[in-house]
């Protein structure tokens, strides 16, 4: 009897060890704070105008101050199938004037629909509402929005989805996208020369479901669209409105907008039905040899 329980205890632990075999894998990974802007895993432009990027020794700036502006991030595209997920997050730096009315900024994750040549997204692009850009139109995707008001008690969490858009502004306007839903006031506040992370994560739990969530400030929002149209990733976009981050849309003006000092997108894959197998066989082997 002693024997058959403990044979029956592996046997647990062999199923418990391969069934958590699913692991992050490491698309992005750019700690510009440690490693400077040289080298970097995904590749950052301009969306709005050539000034809103600017390349510093430990960060990206967003230049917008008092100018709503954006930018964008290409990585190497990542399908999830049912079961994966994907983390985007990004760790930014608030200059020395926050907003204290009612703007806003976004984050997002895009399918890049293979626009990916200097001569499409591959490149720092410009557009405004009445010269759109038509690389940005079609891209289907999901952003968040924060509120920058300073302890504002209606201050909340909001998901995104585009429809796709047709604007060819990406984020610099909500029309072309849906919401998916805000979560309850949270009254947080943001403030000035001060770090924060914000993560989107991404989960196809069904065939035809696909699983959002926010995490800022410790306050996590959760959203589920049962109707994707993509299953892709490859960009990340993020823009401020006008005047939320800084006095100045100046490059090299310390107080022009935020400076972005860590960037990630983890993608964690189910393990495939037949390398479950082999790995469930070989415990098996190792089973039957200690016996």
């Amino acid at each position: 009897m002693i024997r058959s329980h403990t044979h029956l205890l592996l046997s647990a632990g062999v199923l418990a060890m391969f069934a958590g075999t699913s692991q992050a894998v490491s698309i992005v990974d750019d700690n510009f704070a440690v490693d400077g802007t040289v080298t970097t895993d995904a590749d950052y432009f301009a969306s709005s105008t050539s000034s809103a990027i600017e390349f510093n020794t430990n960060s990206i700036g967003l230049v917008s101050g008092s100018s709503g502006r954006q930018i964008h991030a290409l990585f190497d595209t990542v399908t999830l199938n049912q079961g994966d997920s994907l983390s985007a997050s990004i760790d930014f730096t608030t200059p020395a004037t926050i907003k204290t009315g009612a703007e806003d900024f976004k984050f997002g994750v895009f399918d890049n629909l293979g626009r990916t040549s200097a001569s499409e997204l591959g490149q720092n692009t410009s557009y405004n509402s009445s010269n759109p850009n038509p690389d940005y139109s079609g891209l289907f995707g999901y952003f968040t929005e924060i509120d920058v008001e300073s302890s504002d008690p209606t201050s909340d969490l909001d998901i995104r989805e585009s429809d796709p858009s047709t604007t060819g502004r990406l984020l610099s306007t909500n029309s072309g996208f849906t919401s998916l839903g805000s979560g309850p006031d949270i009254g947080y506040a943001i403030t000035a020369d001060t770090d924060y992370t914000l993560t989107l994560t991404f989960t196809r739990n069904l065939a035809d479901e696909l699983e959002v969530t926010v995490d800022f400030l410790g306050n996590s929002l959760t959203r589920v669209d049962d109707t994707p149209q993509s299953f892709d990733f490859g960009m990340l976009a993020l823009g401020s409105s006008s005047g939320a981050f800084g006095s100045s849309n100046s490059a090299g003006d310390p107080d022009n907008g935020i400076d972005i000092t860590n960037v990630s997108v983890d993608y964690t894959p189910i393990p495939e039905p037949g390398t479950l197998a082999l790995g469930l066989l070989g415990g098996l082997t190792i089973l039957a040899r200690r016996r």
